[in-house]
């Protein structure tokens, strides 16, 4: 009887910890690339509780990806927020070779 009572919550449980556990992030390939895609999944996405995360990359410049623009075409970000993060006005001004953006 114990070994029945035992085999039933272990079933329950592992049959309720999926529910308490909320993830989107799938694999996605070369979507990845697609800047202008409309899906909200593609390619990650921080659960269906929170539709966005605040993450940050650091990334040394380096040609072709050496301007702002580029490399918020790189990263599909904003080229001006990325410039404010960084205390750069122009998105065309190339950074020092190697320079850490945030």
């Amino acid at each position: 009887m114990d070994h029945f009572l035992l085999s039933f919550w272990l079933q329950m449980f592992f049959c309720a910890v999926p529910k308490l556990v909320i993830c989107q992030q799938r694999y996605s390939g070369n979507l990845a690339l697609d800047c202008d895609s409309k899906d909200a999944a593609v390619p990650y996405s921080c659960n269906g509780e929170k539709p966005s995360c605040k993450a940050f990359l650091m990334y040394r410049s380096q040609t072709p990806y050496n301007t702002l623009s580029r490399i918020s075409n790189l990263t599909c970000s904003d080229s001006i927020e990325l410039g404010r993060v960084n205390n750069v006005s122009d998105p065309k001004r190339t950074p020092p070779m190697g320079q850490v953006l945030f």
